[in-house]
Parts: C-alpha cells; sequence; structure tokens
C-alpha cells in the first residue's frame, strides 16, 4: 500500500497500533481492486486466465508451457507477488479451475458440486429455491434451454404460482442434466464454429458447436437461454428468430467476435433479412449489430433442429382410453351462465332467462344481446332473407 494511505488501515491490539504495509481483503473495496490489479498484469497474454489469486496457464505443448510459466513467474517477481508452491500444479493435463474440472479439449463441472445438487432436498420456501437456482445457473452453460426448464420455478420464487407438480417436475429435470456426468469441448481460436439458434413465444435459445472441414460435429462449446417478456413475446415470428440470433451473438460474443462462422435457422426468410428495403427500426438496430461478426447464414430445417427447439417441438406419446367416460352435459350448464355470449345466445333461445345470469357478468350481457339483436335485424333485411 501506498505510504500515505496506510494509517486508513490502522487497528489497536493490547500491544499497540498497528498499519498494514500490503493491502488486506478486509477492506470493501479490496477484492475489486486486487482483481483490477491482477487483470491488467496479465492482460496481454493470451494463454493466461486469471481471477483473483487464482491463475490458470494454458498451452499447446510442454515446451511452449515452460516458456509461458516463465513469463508470468517474472512478471509475478518483478511485482513482489509470492507464490506459494504447495498451492501450486505445474504442467498439469487436468486442473480444476472455478468450479469447473478442465482437462485437454474437455470441459465438466465439480463431481462435488453436482452431487451437492443431486442431493439438494425438495425446496419449502422461496429462500431455498433461490439457493438451488444460484448453484443451477452457476452451471447453466451445461444444460439446453435452462431458462425455459427453470421458468415454473421462476413463477414460484416470483409468487406467482404455488409450488405444484410442474415446479417439481422442473426441479428434478435440472438435477438430472447435471448427474449425467455433461461435457463441454474447450473454445480454440482457430477452430470452425456453428451457431444455430431458435426461438419460441416463451424463450430463446442457442447451441454453438465445434465441427470440422466437412462440418462433422466434435462437440459442444456452450448453450445458451433466455426467457421473453412483456412486448417480447408478441413479435412477429421473424422478428422473434432474429431476435434469438442476435440475444445469442451477444451471449457469445467473446468467443464469436473477430472469427468466421455459421449461423443456422429454421426460418427461411431470414436468409433474405439483409435485403430488405424498408425494415423497421427495431429490425434496422439488429442488423447493425450482426454487421460487427462475419458469419454465413444457413437454412436448417426445423425437424432436424433437435437442439435449439427440443422443447417447442417436443413429441408426446397419446394412447387412447380403454373404457369409454359417460358425459353428462347438464353439469355444463353453470359454466355456460359464466359466458356472457353463451348465455346471450341461450336467451334467444328461450332457454334462460336474464336473471339467472351472475350480477358480474350482466353488462357483458347486454353488450351480446345488442350484438345479436343487430345481427338479427340485418339478417331479416338483406336481400338474401327476402
Amino acid at each position: 500500500m501506498r505510504e500515505e494511505d496506510q494509517f486508513k488501515t490502522a487497528f489497536v491490539t493490547p500491544d499497540g497500533k498497528y498499519e498494514y504495509t500490503v493491502m488486506p481483503f478486509g477492506l470493501v473495496n479490496a477484492p475489486s481492486t486486487f482483481a483490477r490489479y491482477m487483470s491488467d498484469l496479465f492482460r496481454d497474454l493470451k494463454y493466461v486466465c486469471v481471477y483473483l489469486d487464482d491463475i490458470l496457464i494454458f498451452s499447446r505443448t510442454k515446451e511452449e508451457h515452460w516458456k509461458h510459466l516463465d513469463k508470468v513467474l517474472y512478471r509475478l517477481k518483478k511485482e513482489e507477488l509470492i507464490v506459494k508452491k504447495k498451492k501450486c500444479l505445474f504442467a498439469g493435463d487436468t486442473v480444476e479451475f472455478l468450479g469447473y474440472i478442465i482437462s485437454p479439449n474437455k470441459i465438466s463441472p465439480l463431481v462435488t458440486k453436482c452431487q451437492a445438487i443431486d442431493q439438494f432436498p425438495s425446496p419449502k420456501t422461496v429462500k431455498q429455491v433461490q439457493r438451488f437456482i444460484g448453484m443451477i445457473n452457476y452451471y447453466k452453460r451445461f444444460i439446453p434451454n435452462c431458462s425455459t426448464v427453470t421458468q415454473p420455478i421462476q413463477e414460484f420464487i416470483q409468487e406467482k404460482s404455488k409450488w405444484l407438480e410442474k415446479q417439481n417436475t422442473a426441479f428434478k429435470s435440472l438435477k438430472n442434466y447435471l448427474s449425467d456426468n455433461p461435457v463441454l469441448v474447450t473454445f480454440k481460436s482457430d477452430g470452425r464454429y456453428r451457431l444455430t439458434t431458435d426461438a419460441s413465444k416463451t424463450g430463446v435459445g442457442a447451441v454453438l458447436k465445434e465441427v470440422d472441414k466437412d462440418n462433422k460435429l466434435l462437440g459442444v462449446v456452450g448453450y445458451f437461454s433466455k426467457s421473453l417478456h412483456g412486448a417480447q413475446q408478441r413479435y412477429p415470428a421473424g422478428e422473434l428468430e432474429l431476435l434469438g440470433i442476435v440475444e445469442a451473438l451477444n451471449h457469445f460474443r467473446y468467443m464469436l467476435h473477430g472469427i468466421h462462422f455459421i449461423v443456422r435457422t429454421d426460418h427461411i426468410s431470414l436468409l433474405s433479412v439483409q435485403k430488405i428495403k424498408e425494415p423497421t427500426r427495431l429490425v434496422l438496430r439488429w442488423l447493425d449489430e450482426l454487421a460487427e461478426y462475419d458469419f454465413e447464414l444457413q437454412y436448417l430445417a426445423g425437424p432436424d433442429n433437435v437442439v435449439a427447439d427440443a422443447l417447442s417441438r417436443a413429441e408426446y406419446t397419446v394412447s387412447a382410453i380403454s373404457e369409454g367416460l359417460q358425459i353428462d352435459h347438464t353439469l355444463w350448464f353453470d359454466d355456460y351462465l359464466h359466458d356472457p355470449l353463451t348465455a346471450a345466445v341461450l336467451f334467444y333461445l328461450n332457454v334462460i332467462t336474464s336473471d339467472k345470469v351472475p350480477p358480474q357478468f350482466q353488462n357483458a350481457l347486454k353488450k351480446y344481446r345488442k350484438k345479436l339483436q343487430l345481427s338479427r335485424c340485418r339478417r331479416a333485411n338483406s336481400p338474401i332473407s327476402k
């Protein structure tokens, strides 16, 4: 710490007053200051990932790795930063880093973390649900359509629904996704990538895959999903699909910006979206964002879009009812009285009187009676009826 700032860290003990000469983690701004300092220190080294005091060095060969390690240790020594040998792992093929197991061309979640999620008891309060969702969100890159799957649970957190069967089903599905040992491949700057997107009225989803020169799948790099709300749910189909592409590119921007890749969609009209003569302001803004990327847009038939479109095109088995059910249509009569339009029709058929309809529906009943009266008058005066 600067000498003029050391007095700010002073504390009193029975043996006297002391001041820190190096920054302690107890200060409110210490973590963010240290994180920024470490990031600036290794910002120009493409083979270094650093988060606070965790440093990850990755290389293609062992010879290259020793050179990278030498540069990193030299900078640490120059900045008078100390590294404990017992906390270090050198030239390892597999390493644990920030809750992930990283190995050659493979990333997977920690087994202990997945076990903790799998053994998480069925929540009973909003706080317990929020804890569970917090653990799930950290590993959502491994879960296809994560935001769509968690939607019923989010409704419970927002007090829009009670904890019912659909919430319990979503809870079990999320645990199953992470208990199946999900694996992602690592991103390589010289790799070939294909982004497949899809959208529905409830959300957008995408999957980023690595492919070879023959477009054969090498592995999944990551999944993306996001729930839609409000006006977004009312977008036309074309704008909805375009929104899915824009949101997916924003999510994977740190990987895809500056390289050539393929975007696949099951909405064929998007192939000519850049040729629209007078696009809306919203579409125009999205086209400006897309212009930042170097990609080729391809059409993928809906039935082949099995990952990004999994939920919207799910197949269900329908079984015939073995025994016939006797339906008593008289039980529907009370429901008819709660439907003003049906009640108005029954009124004109002299089946009911207006006093049978509940008071809260009387105004609507009068409106539909008036419409039926006008309709009858028009039919009576039409040339066809004469």
